[in-house]
């Protein structure tokens, strides 16, 4: 069912594919474990992923952040919420999301330096937050 909501997607019917995924995420469960990890786990993370990028590409970021933030332990993920945040005008959960990131991507491959880039210049264009004076 995920391969064909991934299906739909991916061929232009992405309304069609939201329920199919949805449906698929719920669902799955069981397998046996790969190193102390359930084989159920990685195909949920994965799910959710899909889901959350479909969200962003049918205009529902809402629905995007529900779904990048079961997964915000996983830096790219965390790119995404940040990205997500900062369209909705959420500047400081923008900003935590990146940092995040940038923290945990501190000694990324070479592969990932663009995206890490990316992020920086996300943290500088952000509104600085306002500090008030004690008085």
């Amino acid at each position: 069912n995920a391969l064909e909501g991934y299906g739909l997607w991916k061929r232009g019917q992405k309304t069609a594919a939201i329920p199919v995924l949805e449906a698929a995420q719920r669902r799955i469960s069981g397998g046996e474990p790969h190193r102390g990890v359930p084989s159920w786990y990685s195909s949920n993370v994965r799910l959710r992923w899909w889901l959350g990028n479909l969200m962003l590409e049918v205009g529902r970021p809402d629905d995007a952040e529900r779904y990048f933030k079961s997964i915000a332990a996983d830096p790219l993920a965390a790119l995404r919420l940040a990205r997500v945040h900062e369209n909705l005008g959420e500047f400081e959960k923008a900003r935590s999301s990146y940092e995040f990131a940038l923290l945990s991507l501190q000694d990324a491959d070479p592969e990932l330096q663009p995206r890490i880039m990316e992020a920086r210049q996300a943290l500088a264009r952000l509104p600085k937050p306002i500090r008030r004076e004690r008085s």
